[in-house]
């Protein structure tokens, strides 16, 4: 039987931007990423964005899909709002350089964040087609959610093997929030990935994952150190920038992508 060389080995979803992430077996193709990745984020009393890097506890807040509910759980207390609920008029939210317009979901979920969170806090839903992909690296338009920049992260078991190598206290491939994950090949063959399919899927990559202090936070303790980022900044600092997987975007705008699917470069992309 053949076996292929590269193969997804993971499939992670993060419904709320910061929260803690699910693992599924498959996952949809959507104008902004994977269904549901990233459409909700908490915001703060000016619309900004909050995430790990200035809420570190936010890893310990477990985000489940329960049909047409999202639950969160933390600390032993639950909450729970509809996929499709919004109230109010739409606001202008703030992710790093862009704008997107979202709705707020409900105020008493925002209630009950500001005092798991002792701050004040907002749950909002992305407006779709309020946020695009950077220009310049594809020729079309494309959605984007609340992620950082782009709407998918991939990286290499090999790449995390690499790295275990090197520093004495073991991370998990959670610490580096990726949506999609491969066995086979050497460690950071995805950097020398141009265009690949997976499944009908075509992916094009954008550019390699520049890495934040989110990766120096154990998502089990919501403890903060020095690793992996540390470690890594000693052989992966590439223009003052820790480097670390690679951001993709879905050339197609539909499509279905599950566990155990090959992972195909195009003849002279690896």
């Amino acid at each position: 039987m053949f076996e292929p060389m590269y193969k997804i080995t993971q499939l992670n979803i993060y419904p709320i931007k910061g929260m803690a992430g699910i693992a599924v077996h498959e996952a949809a193709i959507a104008t902004g990423g994977f269904e549901l990745d990233r459409n909700w984020m908490l915001v703060n009393k000016d619309n900004e964005f909050i995430s790990q890097r200035n809420l570190p506890s936010m890893a310990l807040a477990m985000v489940h899909d329960r049909n047409e509910f999202i639950e969160i759980s933390y600390l032993g207390a639950h909450i729970s709002f509809r996929k499709d609920e919004v109230y109010g008029i739409p606001i202008l939210t703030k992710v790093w350089d862009d704008f997107p317009m979202a709705y707020r979901v409900n105020p008493e979920i925002d209630l009950t964040l500001s005092n798991w969170f002792n701050m004040e806090i907002s749950l909002v839903k992305i407006i779709p087609s309020s946020r695009e992909v950077p220009v310049g690296y594809v020729n079309d338009t494309y959605d984007l959610s609340f992620a950082d920049g782009f709407p998918y992260l991939l990286i290499g078991e090999s790449s995390l093997g690499n790295l275990n190598e090197k520093i004495a206290e073991k991370v998990s491939m959670n610490r580096f929030r990726p949506n999609l994950v491969f066995s086979g090949g050497e460690a950071f063959v995805e950097d020398t990935f141009n265009e690949f399919l997976i499944g009908s899927t075509l992916f094009k990559m954008a550019k390699p994952c520049a890495r934040c202090t989110v990766t120096t936070i154990n998502q089990e303790t919501a403890v903060q150190g020095k690793e992996p980022l540390a470690t890594l900044a000693k052989y992966r600092t590439f223009n003052n920038k820790v480097m670390f997987g690679v951001n993709l975007i879905a050339l197609n705008k539909n499509g279905t992508i599950r566990v155990g699917d090959p992972l195909v470069p195009f003849v002279g992309n690896n």
